[in-house]
């Protein structure tokens, strides 16, 4: 696992890719598609600095193997704009997983149809313009495989819906029926408006966990608020599952799940709890023990419970100074029966307040485990261990295989600044 955790991670401070000009760049590909006649042309174009790459035209063969030429080339792209009628089935499927594994956003300017929706589906973040349509198209369709469908996050029955040939050619759902399968998460005034929203290094801005309605917010962040906002409801607390209410152990600490619902443009809050510990493991070379910070977190009116362990990194292959394990045994029934991802860990000062991303990455080690490795770099570690020394709560970012996304905010109260203050004691050289 360390060797995989260190091929990622190895990744730090490297600059590699396109030299961007302030124009947008542009690569023009002409192809005849055996399988679409009547494809067009299409164009890539790098814009916004290289955070943005924009295709237009026909999916003919041989764009997958552009598209990721382009994706390996663009250190810094964040989302993929889409404007197509459509093309090969196959070159889309394969768009889509490049985009899917990138953790990219995915922004339908303008007709999105047929095989071009089925790239749109490989982002993160599936954002529609006013006025674009998504269209899902029967000769294009209908060879697609629903169980491949259902990976991007549709349910059984659209899946279905959607790899069936349809009568009228092309099938436009509705944009209520985009939004509540989850198809499209946001829709956005502008392609430039989209772009304003993503902001990968602050993870866990108001912005960066948009709901269908872009009034979902988390945690309420004071930081943002202007000076006379208007009165906006906070996220509604949500009805506990029969039997597992909350009861607080002793020493508990607070824990806030806030989970965006279609249903509920504020999204639903629900409370839980932590109990922070310092464990001393045996050492296998019998040596000093090794010291662990360790959390269990659960949220009783979801059925979640997770396990965190912080540890200082001893492996000089991993170029980390500290790992962060995260463990689900348990997860709510509508969360699709998994997490998809887990963005990034932020820090704060309080629930109302503002969080701070910690410089590092996590990677998915198997399902319901992930593994956040923080960065080695000096300035990075003199970062981040202030951080997680002095700040008070924590936001872990949620992805659910549904697509839908959660925040919990995690407190560490007395007991859990104890704990911390332990254990880096115990770390430090």
């Amino acid at each position: 696992m360390a060797a995989t955790i260190a091929a990622v991670l190895g990744g730090f401070g490297l600059l590699v890719g396109l030299v961007l000009a302030g124009l947008p760049q542009v690569a023009h590909a002409e192809a005849a598609s055996a399988g679409n006649a009547q494809a067009a042309p299409h164009d890539f174009h790098i814009m916004d600095g290289g955070r943005v790459l924009a295709f237009s035209g026909g999916i003919t063969s041989g764009v997958a193997a552009e598209f990721g030429r382009f994706l390996d080339a663009m250190d810094d792209v964040r989302i993929v704009r889409l404007t197509s009628t459509g093309g090969q089935l196959i070159e889309a499927q394969n768009v889509a997983d490049l985009i899917r594994r990138r953790n990219l956003v995915t922004i339908a300017a303008g007709d999105c149809l047929s095989a071009c929706a089925i790239m749109f589906l490989g982002g993160k973040d599936r954002l529609l313009v006013s006025g674009g349509r998504i269209g899902f198209g029967a000769a294009a369709m209908a060879a697609a495989d629903v169980a491949w469908l259902q990976r991007f996050g549709l349910s059984p029955e659209f899946a279905a819906k959607v790899a069936s040939p349809h009568p009228d050619g092309i099938w436009f759902p509705s944009t209520s029926e985009l939004i509540r399968e989850g198809i499209v998460t946001r829709v956005v005034a502008s392609p430039d408006a989209g772009v304003n929203t993503v902001d990968g290094p602050q993870v866990g801005r108001r912005d960066v966990f948009p709901s269908v309605s872009p009034s979902f917010t988390g945690p309420p962040q004071a930081a943002v608020v202007p000076a006379n906002p208007p009165s906006v409801p906070a996220p509604r607390p949500a009805p506990g599952i029969a039997g597992l209410e909350v009861t607080r152990p002793a020493g508990a600490q607070a824990v806030v799940l806030y989970e965006e619902d279609p249903g509920e443009p504020q999204g639903r809050r629900y409370d839980g709890t932590v109990v922070w510990r310092v464990e001393r493991k045996p050492a296998s070379d019998g040596g000093p023990p090794e010291v662990v910070l360790a959390a269990d977190i659960a949220v009783p009116a979801r059925a979640m419970k997770m396990a965190l362990t912080m540890r200082r990194n001893t492996d000089a292959s991993l170029p980390a100074s500290h790992t962060v394990t995260m463990a689900f045994s348990a997860l709510p029934v509508t969360s699709n029966y998994g997490v998809d991802s887990m963005p990034g860990i932020l820090m704060k000062a309080s629930e109302q307040s503002k969080g701070i991303p910690l410089a590092g990455l996590v990677v998915k080690v198997s399902d319901g485990v992930f593994l956040a490795g923080l960065s080695n770099a000096a300035a990075d570690r003199d970062r981040n261990i202030p951080l997680l020394k002095e700040r008070s709560w924590f936001d872990i970012p949620i992805v659910y295989r549904n697509r839908r996304r959660a925040i919990l905010a995690v407190a560490k109260g007395e007991s859990g600044m104890r704990a911390f203050a332990e254990a880096f004691a115990a770390w430090a050289p």
